[in-house]
C-alpha cells in the first residue's frame, strides 16, 4: 500500500513539473530610432526570471527593424527584459510580465532620441495657504498625457491645473511629473514655492554682544505683538540657570561654556516660540587684564560675515587672530569673511598682548549660522560617462538654465567647457572626473565628481534589479535609486537612476569596487508615504545593510521597500534644517531625516528641500528620536516629545561633518549633552565616547544589540564638562548595535555596526 502511495505521489509530481514546460509565449517588438526609422540587424537579448527555467535568447531585427520571438516556460507566468546597447553604448532595457491572459507581449526599445519630446513646467501664485498650479508644460498636446503633482506635503493630485491648500507656512518642493505612453514622453520638474500665511506665527530671534564681563542680549524677533511677554534663560555649565525677563537682557558673565535661550509669549496672536544659541568664554593667560569679546553681522544673501572685536585690552598693541570655523584664518581687530556654503560654523577669536612684560591671552567662541540666497531649485550638476577603449563619453544630464556655463577636469591635467565632451586618455589608470556648473542669471554653482578607471583592471559592469513593496512584490515604478561607493577616502554617491514601469532600474559603466544601493518611492508610488527607504539587504539603515562587490559581470540587485508601520494620522510636526560642516556635499537636497518611537520603529521620514529644510508631518503625540542617516557617516540623535501643548517642535538640526553628523538642537527644550562624538563606526576593538555636559549630571551609557539586549553598562556617576571614557568590544559578534548615553535631562541614542 505504502508502494503505490509513494508511486503515486511521484507521479503527480513528474505530472506537475512537466505540466509546467507545455506553456508557450512570445515577445516582440521594434529598434525605434527616434524619427520612426527603425534599426535593423542589431541584436537584442531575451532575459527571463529564474522561475520561467528559460536561458537568455538573443535575437536579429529584420529588415523592418523588429524581433520575435517564441519560448517555452515551466510556469504559467513570469518576467522578461529585452536589451541592447544604445547609440551612446548605453544598456536599454524594457520589461513585461506574460501569463496565460497575456502570453503575447511587445517589448520596443529605443535606440537613439524619443519619438516625442516633451518638457514638463508650471507656474505657481499664492494667496494666504492656497496655491494655484498652471501648467505650462510642452509637448503635451497629444491624447493620453497623465499629469501627477506632487505638493510637498505628502498630498498629490492628478489634475492638470490644480489648486491646492496648505496646512502651515513654509517651503515646500512641488514636483510636476507628465507622462504619455502613446508617445513614449516622460519629464518631470521641481520647484520650491513659498507658502506664507497671513497670520504667520512669531519667530523668536535675538543678537548678543560679549563686552568685557558683560554679556548683552537684544531681541530682534518678528511676528510679535506690542504685548509680547520676553523671558531670558541663560545657562552656564555646572551652574544654575539664570532667568532675565525683558526685550534686552544684560548680564554679567566668567569664562565657561554657556547656553542662552528667548522665549516669547504673544497671548494676543496666540504664538509662542523660542530660540537657544551656545557660545564660549575661554580665560588664559597670567595677566586678567583682557577679555576677548565680538560681534558678528551676518549678510546672508553673499554669506558675508562682518566680525568686530570688543575686547579689553591693556595697550594698543594687541594682536587678534580669527578661527572662521570653515578651515580658513584671520586677523585684525575688525574682519570679512565669506563663507563658501551655508551652514553652523564655530568661530573663535583670540587676543594675545604682551606689552607690559607679562602674556595676557584670551579667547572666545560663538556659532555662526549662515543661511545664504537658497541655491535655484533645479540646479545640480550631473553626468553619466561610458567607455570605449581609452575614450570616455561623457553625457551632461544638469539640471540648469540655458545661460548655464559648464567646466569639465578630466583628472589628467586637461579641461573642456563643452556641453557633452568625449575625452581620450593617453594611459590608463584613475581619473578623478569633475563637472562644474555655474548659472549666473540665478546664482546657482553645483559640482559633481566621478571616478574613470582605464586599463586591464578598469572594466566596468551593470547592476541591476527590481525595486517592489508589499508581500506580494509589487512593482514599483519611477522609484529612485542611490548607488554609493564605497571607498577609502569615504562612502560618495554615484549615480542615482529611476526604476521602470515595471520597477526595473540599471546602474551601468560601475567601476570595479564596492557599493551600497537604496531604493525610495516616488509620489507616485500608491501610499508611498508609507514606505521607507530600504538599502539592499533589507535594512532601513546603511549600516545594517549588504554592500554588493563588482565586477565581473552584471550584479542583480532587487530590493524590497521597508512599510512603516500603521498609525493614526495627527497635526503634530518635527522639522529644522540640514547644514554642512567640513563634509562637502554638492547639495543641502536629498538628505534624509528619520523619526523613530521607543520601539525602534521607524514613523516618519522627509528629506531635505534645496534650502535644506525638512518637514516631518502626520506625527501622533509621543516622545521620539530624531536621527539622520547618510551612508559612512556616524549618525545623530535627538530626542524630542511631541504633544498637544508642542505640537510643533522645530530647530532640531543637522551639521555634516567629513566622519559623522553633528545634531544641533534649537528648540525649547535644550539638553544638556553637546558636541558628542562616538567612534569607530565601525566598531573594532574599543569604542571611544566623547561629550561636553552643560551642568553636573548622573550619566550612564548602554550598549544594546539590534534587538534590544543589553550588552554593557557602565554607570559614571555624577559628571560636567568634558567627559571621555572607552568601552571594550573587542568580544563583540558581528552585527548593529545602539549606545545610549543618558541624563537627568534625556536620552541620545547613537547607532554602531561591527
Amino acid at each position: 500500500m505504502n508502494k503505490i502511495k509513494h508511486i503515486f505521489v511521484l507521479a503527480f509530481v513528474m505530472v506537475g513539473l512537466f505540466g509546467f514546460s507545455q506553456n508557450p509565449f512570445t515577445i516582440s517588438g521594434c529598434l525605434l530610432n527616434g524619427g520612426g526609422v527603425n534599426l535593423t540587424n542589431k541584436s537584442i537579448t531575451l532575459r527571463f526570471d529564474s522561475m520561467t527555467m528559460v536561458p537568455p535568447v538573443t535575437v536579429t531585427t529584420n529588415a523592418n527593424g523588429c524581433y520575435s520571438a517564441t519560448v517555452n516556460s515551466r510556469v504559467p507566468q513570469g518576467m522578461v527584459t529585452a536589451a541592447t546597447f544604445n547609440c551612446l553604448g548605453v544598456l536599454v532595457s524594457a520589461n513585461g510580465f506574460f501569463s496565460p491572459n497575456s502570453p503575447t507581449l511587445t517589448l520596443n526599445l529605443n535606440y537613439c532620441g524619443n519619438t516625442t519630446a516633451c518638457i514638463a513646467n508650471f507656474t505657481s501664485s499664492s494667496t494666504g495657504l492656497t496655491s494655484n498650479f498652471t501648467n505650462t508644460s510642452t509637448g503635451v498636446n497629444t491624447p493620453g498625457t497623465n499629469y501627477f503633482w506632487s505638493f510637498g506635503d505628502g498630498t498629490s493630485s492628478t489634475l492638470a491645473n490644480p489648486s491646492h491648500t496648505y496646512r502651515a507656512s513654509g517651503m515646500y518642493s512641488v514636483c510636476l511629473s507628465i507622462s504619455n505612453p502613446n508617445t513614449n514622453c516622460n519629464d518631470t520638474i521641481c520647484k520650491n514655492i513659498s507658502i506664507q500665511n497671513s497670520t504667520t506665527a512669531c519667530l523668536a530671534n535675538f543678537t548678543k554682544s560679549i563686552q568685557g564681563n558683560t554679556g548683552v542680549f537684544t531681541s530682534t524677533s518678528t511676528g510679535v505683538g506690542p504685548g509680547t511677554f520676553y523671558r531670558w534663560t541663560l545657562t552656564q555649565a555646572n551652574n544654575s540657570p539664570i532667568v532675565l525677563m525683558g526685550q534686552s537682557a544684560t548680564t554679567s558673565l566668567t569664562p565657561g561654556s554657556y547656553t542662552i535661550c528667548l522665549t516669547i509669549v504673544d497671548s494676543m496672536n496666540q504664538c509662542n516660540n523660542t530660540k537657544c544659541d551656545s557660545f564660549i568664554i575661554s580665560g588664559g593667560g597670567s595677566n586678567t587684564g583682557c577679555r576677548a569679546s565680538f560681534t558678528h553681522f551676518v549678510q546672508q544673501s553673499s554669506r558675508s560675515v562682518l566680525f568686530t572685536s570688543r575686547s579689553l585690552t591693556p595697550s594698543p598693541r594687541t594682536t587678534y587672530s580669527w578661527n572662521f570655523g570653515d578651515g580658513t584664518f584671520g586677523a585684525g581687530a575688525v574682519v570679512n569673511h565669506i563663507y563658501s556654503r551655508n551652514g553652523v560654523y564655530w568661530a573663535c577669536l583670540t587676543i594675545i598682548d604682551s606689552s607690559n612684560g607679562a602674556i595676557c591671552r584670551n579667547t572666545i567662541c560663538d556659532s555662526i549660522r549662515v543661511m545664504g540666497t537658497p541655491t535655484a531649485p533645479n540646479c545640480r550638476a550631473n553626468f553619466t560617462y561610458t567607455i570605449q577603449n581609452s575614450t570616455v563619453q561623457f553625457q551632461n544630464i544638469s539640471m540648469g538654465g540655458p545661460a548655464a556655463n559648464y567646466t569639465w577636469s578630466f583628472g589628467d591635467g586637461t579641461s573642456s567647457t563643452a556641453m557633452n565632451p568625449s575625452k581620450t586618455y593617453n594611459s590608463t589608470g584613475i581619473f578623478r572626473v569633475c563637472l562644474t556648473m555655474f548659472d549666473s542669471a540665478t546664482n546657482c554653482r553645483s559640482d559633481k565628481c566621478d571616478t574613470i578607471r582605464l586599463g586591464s583592471n578598469a572594466t566596468t559592469c551593470t547592476i541591476a534589479g527590481y525595486i517592489t513593496r508589499d508581500s506580494m512584490n509589487l512593482a514599483v515604478n519611477n522609484a529612485w535609486v542611490r548607488l554609493y561607493e564605497v571607498g577609502n577616502l569615504g562612502t560618495a554617491l554615484r549615480q542615482t537612476v529611476r526604476s521602470n514601469a515595471n520597477g526595473y532600474y540599471t546602474f551601468n559603466g560601475v567601476a570595479n569596487g564596492s557599493y551600497l544601493i537604496q531604493a525610495m518611492a516616488d509620489s507616485s508610488t500608491p501610499g508611498f508615504r508609507m514606505y521607507l527607504p530600504t538599502y539592499f539587504g533589507n535594512s532601513t539603515w546603511w549600516f545594517s545593510s549588504t554592500p554588493v562587490n563588482v565586477c565581473p559581470g552584471r550584479q542583480n540587485t532587487n530590493i524590497r521597500l521597508a512599510k512603516m508601520p500603521n498609525r493614526p494620522t495627527r497635526p503634530f510636526v518635527v522639522r529644522g534644517n540640514v547644514f554642512m560642516g567640513s563634509r562637502k556635499v554638492n547639495s543641502l537636497a536629498g538628505h534624509l531625516v528619520y523619526l523613530v518611537n521607543s520601539s525602534n520603529d521607524v514613523v516618519g521620514t522627509a528629506e531635505s528641500d534645496m534650502n535644506g529644510e525638512y518637514i516631518i508631518s502626520d506625527v501622533e503625540a509621543g516622545t521620539y528620536t530624531v536621527t539622520m542617516d547618510m551612508p559612512g557617516l556616524t549618525p545623530a540623535n535627538v530626542t524630542v516629545v511631541v504633544s498637544s501643548s508642542n505640537p510643533t517642535v522645530s530647530g532640531i538640526d543637522f551639521v555634516i561633518n567629513s566622519t559623522y553628523i553633528l545634531a544641533s538642537v534649537n528648540q525649547t527644550k535644550q539638553f544638556d549633552v553637546l558636541n558628542t562624538m562616538v567612534y569607530p563606526n565601525p566598531v573594532q576593538d574599543q569604542i571611544h565616547v566623547q561629550f561636553e555636559l552643560l551642568k553636573s549630571s548622573q550619566v550612564k551609557i548602554t550598549l544594546m544589540d539590534i534587538q534590544g539586549k543589553l550588552v554593557q553598562t557602565l554607570d559614571m556617576g555624577m559628571k560636567s564638562g568634558n567627559v571621555q571614557t572607552v568601552l571594550n568590544t573587542e568580544n563583540l559578534n558581528k552585527g548593529a548595535y545602539f549606545l545610549r548615553i543618558q541624563t537627568k535631562e534625556g536620552i541620545v541614542n547613537y547607532k554602531l555596526i561591527k
